[in-house]
């Protein structure tokens, strides 16, 4: 994907629509970064399709994507969900 395309995905993954952030949540070139944030929308189809899609990308990561995607796993599997002000996980020790 072109840096253009990356940063519609990351525009839309803020639309008021959950339709289309479901979208971008099911998109498989969506970058993990967006399906990181996506995990906490407000509409449960929305986080559950980025879930499922963090998941299947943990085959195909490169070990620092796999790094992050099994650090928001396992925040999520603890009931842990985080807004876009607090989505920085370098700062959470786990």
């Amino acid at each position: 994907m072109t840096k253009e395309e990356l940063k519609e995905l990351d525009r839309l993954s803020r639309d008021e629509s959950e339709w289309v952030r479901l979208r971008v949540a099911k998109n498989p070139s969506c970058p993990i970064e967006v399906l990181v944030s996506l995990v906490s929308d407000e509409h449960r189809d929305v986080r559950e399709a980025a879930t499922q899609s963090l998941r299947s990308r943990k085959e195909t990561a490169t070990p620092e994507e796999l790094s992050r995607i099994e650090e928001m796993l396992s925040l999520l599997e603890l009931g842990i969900r985080f807004d876009d002000e607090t989505l920085d996980l370098s700062k959470i020790d786990i």
